[in-house]
């Protein structure tokens, strides 16, 4: 689950910091970031393929796993070993096939972006302070801080933007208690004309898994 969990957080390379003050919103960094974020809009869908890290040196963990990720407005789907997300925008439905288990919720307008992949390209728009770090590579780097610090398990969420297409291809979060999660997109698909139908849930599929309706 806490795999799952990470992925929905995330779907989130070490450079100097710069002399701009995290405390401000940086131009530089709002500039990219609203590239990305008009170029996101005009997808009408996007498929992605990526490699997700979870790490903790403290506890000498390091493992590193495959996934997919299609999103098409407030509609997404997740995919990861043994572990499926499926929302239409309304119910999300958590599948985890290890412990032939749904959980279903509903989105709430108040949830924090981080946790919903349908906002991840736009999370810097709301509870975020933002640096721009410099180029590392083919793409920009840029540091988030939540505004209120104190409320959230993670100090810092870094972005890869590739510097040519305006697309993140990167998310770090560092998380408080030691855990650093790290998505790297290896894929990218856009305006394949994926149906709505995709993003639906066919309970008759799960007749053998305990169903928690938690709405």
């Amino acid at each position: 689950m806490k795999k799952l969990t990470f992925i929905v957080v995330a779907l989130l390379n070490l450079f100097a910091l710069s002399a701009q003050d995290a405390s401000t919103h940086d131009p530089e960094a709002k500039k990219i970031l609203d590239k990305v974020s008009g170029k996101t809009k005009s997808y009408k869908d996007m498929s992605i393929v990526f490699k997700y890290t979870i790490e903790n040196k403290q506890q000498d963990i390091s493992e590193t796993h495959d996934g997919y990720a299609f999103m098409q407005g407030q509609k997404y789907k997740i995919i990861i070993p043994g572990n499926e997300i499926v929302s239409d925008g309304k119910t999300v439905w958590s599948i985890l096939s290890d412990a032939t288990e749904v959980t279903i919720t509903e989105p709430s307008p108040d949830d924090d972006s981080m946790f919903n992949p349908a906002k991840m390209f736009t999370i810097y728009e709301k509870g975020f302070k933002y640096r721009y770090l410099g180029e590392d590579g083919t793409n920009y780097v840029i540091d988030l801080y939540p505004e209120k610090a104190n409320e959230k398990n993670f100090s810092r969420v870094r972005l890869l933007v590739d510097k040519i297409n305006s697309r993140l291809m990167g998310i770090q979060t560092f998380r408080k208690d030691g855990y650093i999660f790290t998505i790297n997109v290896t894929h990218f698909n856009t305006n394949s004309g994926l149906s709505p139908e995709f993003f639906s849930f066919k309970k008759e599929n799960y007749s053998s898994f305990e169903i928690i309706d938690m709405r």
